[in-house]
Parts: C-alpha cells; sequence; structure tokens
C-alpha cells in the first residue's frame, strides 16, 4: 500500500466516525506542536492522530482494530478477576461498617424530608449487558423519579429535595451501591452503569459509540477513572459520552489493583472540588 492510498483510506475511515476533536497532519506524518499524539501501526506511512482536548490518548476502533481485539476477549485474567473481586468486597464491608453511622443519619433525613420510599431502584447495565438493580438513597420527590432514565437531572431541577441536593453534590446518595458491590454486582471502581435509556442528545449512548458495550467486559463500578477526572453529569452533546466512553477504555486497558487505589484516592478529594454533580 503507498502512503497516499493509506492516507486516503484513513481520512475515509475517520470521517464515518463522531469524534469532532481528531485532525490529521500528512505532512511528513508529523504531528503539530503542544498536543499529545500517538502513532498508529496503518500501512507504511505510520500517520499520527492529534487529539487536542483528550486528556488520554487512546487509539480510535476506525483507523485502529487492535482494541477490538484486545477488548473482545476477557480483558483481565482469572486470577486478575478474583483478587479484584476479594478486593472489592472486603473493602465495601469495612467501609459499610464504618459508613453504617452516617447512612443511619442520611436515611432520618430523607424520611423527615420528603415523602416516599427510603431507597431509589433502577435498572443499569451490568457485566456482559446484563441487568441489575441499583441502590441509592433517593434524592427526588417520589413522584417525580425516573425509573427508565429519559430525562436526565440537570443543574437546578426541581424534582431534586433539598436533601437530595446535598447528597447528590457530595455523591452522598451513591454509598447503598457498596450493598451492590457486596452482592457482586458491581465494582468499588469501573465504568459507571448506565440506565438502559440514557441519551446523548437525541440519541442512545450505543447509538453514538460503536465500542459502547466493549465497557461492559468488565463489572460497572461506584466510581471511576471517567468521573475523577471531572467526566460526570448529565450528557447533553455526543461529544461528552464519547470522551466519558474513551476513559472507560482506558482503564480497562490498564486495569490493576494500584490503578483502582489511585482512583479511590483520587475519588476522596475530587468528591471536595467538583462542581460537576447535581
Amino acid at each position: 500500500m503507498s502512503n497516499g492510498q493509506a492516507w486516503s483510506d484513513l481520512s475515509t475511515q475517520y470521517r464515518s466516525t463522531q469524534y469532532g476533536d481528531v485532525t490529521f497532519n500528512r505532512d511528513g506524518c508529523k504531528a503539530a506542536a503542544n498536543v499529545r499524539v500517538e502513532t498508529l501501526e496503518f500501512g507504511e506511512c505510520q500517520p499520527k492522530i492529534e487529539r487536542a482536548r483528550a486528556k488520554q490518548i487512546l487509539p480510535l476502533t476506525a483507523v485502529n482494530a487492535r482494541r477490538q481485539s484486545r477488548l473482545g476477549h476477557k480483558p483481565m485474567s482469572g486470577r486478575q478477576i478474583m483478587a479484584k473481586n476479594i478486593f472489592d468486597r472486603l473493602l465495601s464491608i469495612t467501609l459499610l461498617v464504618l459508613a453504617s453511622p452516617m447512612m443511619a443519619l442520611i436515611a432520618l433525613a430523607v424520611r423527615l424530608d420528603s415523602r416516599g420510599p427510603l431507597l431509589f431502584r433502577q435498572p443499569r447495565i451490568g457485566l456482559h449487558d446484563t441487568m441489575f438493580t441499583i441502590y441509592k438513597f433517593r434524592t427526588m420527590h417520589a413522584h417525580m423519579a425516573d425509573i427508565v432514565a429519559d430525562r436526565q437531572v440537570t443543574r437546578g431541577d426541581p424534582r431534586v429535595t433539598r436533601v437530595g441536593r446535598i447528597l447528590r453534590r457530595t455523591s452522598l446518595d451513591e454509598l447503598p451501591q457498596l450493598l451492590n458491590v457486596v452482592r457482586g454486582e458491581m465494582s468499588l471502581v469501573g465504568p459507571r452503569p448506565h440506565a438502559p435509556n440514557t441519551k446523548a442528545g437525541d440519541k442512545l449512548f450505543h447509538e453514538v459509540v460503536a465500542d459502547y458495550k466493549l465497557r461492559h467486559q468488565v463489572k460497572p463500578g461506584i466510581t471511576g477513572w471517567a468521573q475523577v477526572n471531572g467526566l460526570r453529569g448529565e450528557t447533553r452533546t455526543y461529544q461528552q459520552i464519547e470522551r466519558r466512553i474513551a476513559y472507560d477504555l482506558y482503564y480497562i486497558e490498564h486495569w490493576s489493583l494500584w490503578f483502582d487505589l489511585k482512583i479511590l484516592l483520587m475519588t476522596a478529594h475530587h468528591q471536595i472540588t467538583s462542581e460537576a454533580a447535581y
């Protein structure tokens, strides 16, 4: 394959994707200055893709089938899965014991603030596309709760209760998900589980991102690499979910217990400084 043909094929493939923050530089296959790049093995030319907005640079499926090959099978070995499961359950049980007084106070506050059930239960997509019920402290008025997630929560949303605003801002509403971890449905760290009807703009997530289902090769998490990098809250645009999924797949490809510990420590700091939760 000639350099010109390789470049033509690459550009054609790229234009069929949704990524709006990628540009090509044909001149000697060199990237422009001041942006991080990744070299892709593509014919003789080995062109480079410049992704100016992404903090972590990832291969795109449209131009690099290697990711599909890597994540098309189990991304973790049997020993790694066992180690992660043991780590998750032991730490989750410990956190449940330590957080039980706080959870009791939160439960009382939810009860006194508005009528309705203590917990909000919602179907979410989990490991291997299986459905499970996620638990959260209820943060909305019961008669306004959106079980199927047809409408995402927005800043100043009137459906959210007074106590609910505090819980969502601090993510304390997520504490009951420690039960999901103990039950084996979730992990402490992993891609956040989505409700089936959640959309970016006017499209379902899997309609926007071709690699979307690859994130279901691992258990969903209470926190994740995308969240500690500020990618949380509603998804109004295609680019928002594309970046989020890119971080999810980066986590899966680079998983280790040390990476999980790093994300957990970053989560504690991020909850104090983040303005994306509402």
